[in-house]
């Protein structure tokens, strides 16, 4: 049979990733806590902070989560002049560490043996950082560089004691940035982001090629000049395994205890996030304030922690696609080991139902977007305070957001309600402030239906938690030829059966039915805060072979995968 549409299964909305850099040590049981996600970005001296019986932290990590992927972080593009790798042990080099000693490098070290290696700011001075006088800027665009990288890169990871599935070099920034003036060889984006691109294509393969993952810090996702840097690298031959985004929809700098980016920067991350195809996308949004804390935003407006959360994961929701991954850290720390926020437990809205749309409301551009469960409404227009000209109230669902059918405002006091049905239902949100996210969830159970294989028969699973969800415990499934009207009549209907929490996934035997016919298959509560609440979907069953000509008793196809006998009266389908 062949289903017109796709419906998705219901989990928690959000993939996770963490970034654990810098810090005290891990402690037993933080690795548990890492293996909450999915991304992890570490220092290679973690590696044995949590042995826990196991041989390494990650191998704990592994064993919770084997869809884990750990990258260990190293600038491949910055060197100190005051640490050399031979000051250090190798699990504590964080940048090419070869400025004087070569440490075994087959091209030697870097002052003295490759110094055409280091970028200029005239031809007579090397580039140094913007964030500290004692490191400077490799040259990405010189010819060997990527081969002097991927060898420190992999000589410092690749050991069997901390090694692990990848790689993740900082500063590879998808814009002019980190150097105090232009460089003399990239006196704009232009020519910067062709020469990053090229070297993080080089690295990709080399690294690769050494057996491990390789992921970049990008960044600059809000800049609308950089999303062609980005998507020029995402289509490069080998474009980085993971890309990093560090300032995605709100951050802990750049003023106030949290910056909002103007609705149109916010846009651009939307769009440039969305549009990565080939690389997994590492969003990071943050605050300077802790877990709780109120404070004010740079538009000068008062801000709670919880609030800045919820537009963080309001706007990756927009964003979401299944290359993307969330991380949001508070107090403006990388090094807190168990960032997993209540809201990963339980905004269970399944997976998004077509891209991101707008509805203009009194002049202000509402980004939404459904999910299986219920919709995401976000609010990323800005007015400096004391303006409330971004700030909308009495917003209601069907005149204002278009939106028909019961709905129940989910937040963060009320999200944990089992079911949610015990919610209250609403039909507007009272207020609705800038750079604010709002969730509804629509009370309806997704179910998946699928044919099952060879054509015979259909697969009706509930894809939502059961904890979570009123009316799963008692529905009756129906179905009816033509399509659906509707309306859950069962006049006419043949009754498949029921469906129960205790035996959840039913597969019901179509083999009778004719072949190029629609059909109407309708779920119904018979029970629960949604009794007579329904579901209905459409389906067309295949085209089968054409009449046997007259005299001919059987003929053989197999355009479902079976055998058809037939007589010159009709046809009569069967295994």
């Amino acid at each position: 049979m062949i289903f017109p549409y796709s419906v998705f299964a219901a989990t928690t909305s959000l993939k996770l990733g963490v970034i654990r850099i810098g810090g005290n040590n891990l402690s037993v049981g933080d690795a548990a806590k890492l293996a909450k996600f999915d991304r992890i970005l570490a220092n290679k001296f973690h590696h044995n902070d949590d042995p826990g019986g196991e041989a390494t932290t990650w191998a704990n990590i592994k064993a919770t989560n084997a869809n884990a992927l750990i990258y260990l972080y190293q600038s491949a593009l910055n060197v100190k002049d005051d640490v050399d790798c031979s000051s250090v042990t190798g699990e504590y080099t964080s940048y090419n560490d070869r400025y004087n000693v070569d440490c075994g490098h087959s091209m030697g070290d870097l002052n003295t043996d490759n110094s055409t290696l280091f970028m200029r700011r005239t031809t007579e001075t090397r580039m140094v950082t913007s964030w500290a006088p004692t490191r400077w800027w490799l040259d990405f665009g010189e010819a060997d560089m990527d081969d002097y990288a991927c060898e420190t890169l992999l000589t410092d990871n690749d050991a069997s004691d901390w090694g692990a599935d990848g790689i993740f070099s900082d500063h590879c920034f998808a814009e002019l940035a980190g150097t105090p003036v232009a460089p003399l060889d990239y006196p704009d984006h232009a020519t910067w982001n062709t020469a990053m691109n090229t070297f993080l294509s080089n690295m990709t393969a080399c690294i690769n090629t050494g057996g491990y993952l390789f992921g970049a810090n990008r960044n600059g996702s809000e800049l609308s000049y950089n999303k062609t840097a980005w998507q020029d690298l995402d289509d490069a031959a080998n474009p980085p395994d993971l890309v990093l985004d560090e300032r995605s929809f709100a951050i802990g700098s750049g003023g106030g205890d949290v910056y909002f980016y103007p609705a149109y920067k916010w846009l651009s991350s939307i769009e440039t996030l969305s549009s990565i195809e080939n690389s997994d996308v590492f969003t990071t949004s943050s605050t300077d304030l802790a877990e709780g804390a109120s404070g004010t935003d740079n538009w000068g407006k008062s801000v709670d922690w919880i609030d800045i959360l919820w537009f963080a994961i309001g706007s990756y929701l927009i964003a979401q696609t299944d290359k993307t991954y969330f991380y949001f850290r508070g107090d403006g720390l990388y090094s807190d080991s168990d960032p997993y926020w209540d809201e990963y437990t339980y905004l269970e809205l399944g997976n998004p139902v077509g891209g991101y749309y707008v509805k203009a409301v009194d002049g202000i551009n509402l980004y939404m977007r459904q999910y299986d469960l219920g919709y995401v409404i976000v609010n990323p227009q800005g007015s400096v305070s004391p303006s409330t000209a971004t700030d909308l109230s009495n917003v209601d669902y069907s005149t204002d957001l278009g939106l028909s059918g019961t709905f129940r405002e989910i937040t963060h006091a009320n999200m944990a309600t089992s079911p949610l049905t015990d919610i209250e239902a609403s039909t507007q949100f009272a207020t609705f402030l800038s750079h604010r996210t709002k969730i509804l969830y629509s009370g309806l159970v997704v179910y998946d239906v699928s044919p099952t294989d060879g054509g015979t028969g259909v697969s009706i699973t509930s894809s939502a938690t059961w904890n979570h969800i009123a009316f799963v415990d008692d529905v009756e499934v129906w179905l009816d030829s033509g399509a659906c009207d509707g309306t859950p009549d069962d006049a006419g209907a043949d009754g498949l059966g029921d469906e129960s929490s205790a035996d959840a996934d039913k597969t019901y035997d179509m083999s009778t039915l004719l072949e190029n016919t629609a059909y109407c298959l309708t779920i119904v509560a018979n029970a629960g805060a949604e009794q007579g609440e329904f579901q209905q979907f459409d389906f067309t069953t295949t085209t089968g072979p054409p009449a046997p000509p007259a005299g001919l008793a059987t003929c053989s196809y197999n355009s479902l995968g079976l055998t058809g006998s037939y007589d010159d009266q009709g046809a009569t389908v069967g295994e």
